[in-house]
């Protein structure tokens, strides 16, 4: 895709409608830059994914797993109003 844009070529395009001004030739110009970058970035970036890189950081941390909430914990709740003396200790 070309950035540069000549009016002749823009005005030639729409044959049949009415000439394009500077101002609408300009943003059609800015459009096309924009989508060459992004298709440039695209590109670019599904380069970047394909190449499986090794992992540097094998070995160094230990083996632990991912921490999680795996191990449920039985907790007994109790009333406020029923708590007393008496049940001091009591897991």
């Amino acid at each position: 895709m070309s950035v540069a844009v000549e009016e002749k070529d823009m005005n030639d395009v729409v044959e049949g409608e009415k000439k394009l001004s500077k101002k609408e030739l300009n943003k059609l110009a800015k459009a096309a830059k924009i989508a060459e970058i992004k298709a440039q970035k695209a590109a670019q970036n599904q380069s970047q994914t394909q190449g499986d890189e090794e992992d540097i950081s094998v070995g160094m941390y230990g083996s632990y797993g991912i921490i999680q909430s795996a191990d449920k914990k039985d907790i007994v709740f109790s009333p406020t109003n029923k708590i007393t003396a008496s049940i001091h200790g009591q897991e």
